[in-house]
């Protein structure tokens, strides 16, 4: 918990630092429904750092990524269609299907998730829907510069979060080596990366945004396989496919409707 709370301070701070260099302020005056979707964006972060780190606690870093970011999709297509703002589709169906089999192979080749595996799941599910709020709350903030709404929404993450880890946080100091991770995580997977995911989703729908953002938990795979010995299957393998075959579509999907558009 309080690596999510030192990822998203120190995201915040870096995203009004380069709000303050690039715009040189806030935009103050924002429509009240503006306001309430980074509101809405910065409470989804927040449940997402809770759920999601408490989920890798319970049944590992490939399990728990790959329920939280492969099971956001389907909810945000869901919501989408429920609120008139997509179409149903065989192409937007078949991605849809292909990523959630993906997915469960995936699940089904990474290491087991043990006695507790239940409650993580369940951990893993509730992080997947703050992370779709966020995904569709951040696809109606496109008339600001992406750089604020992120930082206004990970400020009120940190805020939310401070209370759950202040004891620690004051308790113990950070050594020079997880200083440097920290910095890490809050530069680049966050503050970086969290700014483009905004920026494109002006570009593109809120579902095909959330099946590209499939990319990082393959990568997490990888690197959980690597790095921590989780173990990867022929069934993870073949999940791993079909999830690249989700993605192939999900980007010619998208590239059809501009086409369109043109």
């Amino acid at each position: 918990l309080a690596v999510a709370f030192y990822r998203l301070g120190i995201a915040s701070i870096a995203l009004l630092l380069g709000l303050y260099v690039v715009r040189g302020r806030l935009q103050v005056r924002l429509r009240r429904t503006t306001v309430l979707f980074i509101i809405g964006m910065g409470v989804a972060q927040a449940l997402y750092q809770l759920l999601y780190f408490a989920a890798v606690a319970s049944v590992g870093v490939a399990v728990a990524t790959l329920l939280a970011l492969c099971t956001a999709p389907v909810l945000v297509a869901l919501v989408a269609l429920a609120l008139g703002q997509e179409t149903l589709s065989t192409r937007l169906v078949g991605t849809l299907i292909l990523a959630v089999l993906g997915t469960y192979l995936l699940t089904g080749g990474a290491a087991s998730v043990g006695a507790g595996g239940s409650v993580g799941i369940a951990l893993a599910l509730g992080a997947a829907a703050s992370y779709a709020g966020f995904v569709l709350l951040g696809g109606g903030v496109g008339e600001l510069h992406p750089l604020q709404p992120t930082a206004l929404s990970f400020t009120l993450g940190a805020v939310i979060l401070a209370p759950f880890v202040v004891n620690e946080v004051v308790s113990e100091v950070p050594t020079l080596a997880s200083s440097s991770l920290l910095l890490y995580l809050g530069l680049v997977p966050t503050a970086l990366s969290y700014t483009l995911f905004v920026w494109g989703l002006r570009g593109v729908s809120s579902s095909s945004a959330s099946i590209l953002s499939l990319a990082e938990p393959l990568v997490a795979t990888v690197l959980a396989w690597l790095l921590f010995g989780e173990r990867l299957g022929s069934a993870g393998l073949l999940g791993a496919g079909l999830l690249m075959i989700a993605l192939a579509l999900s980007t010619r999907s998208q590239r059809v409707a501009e086409g369109k558009k043109l």
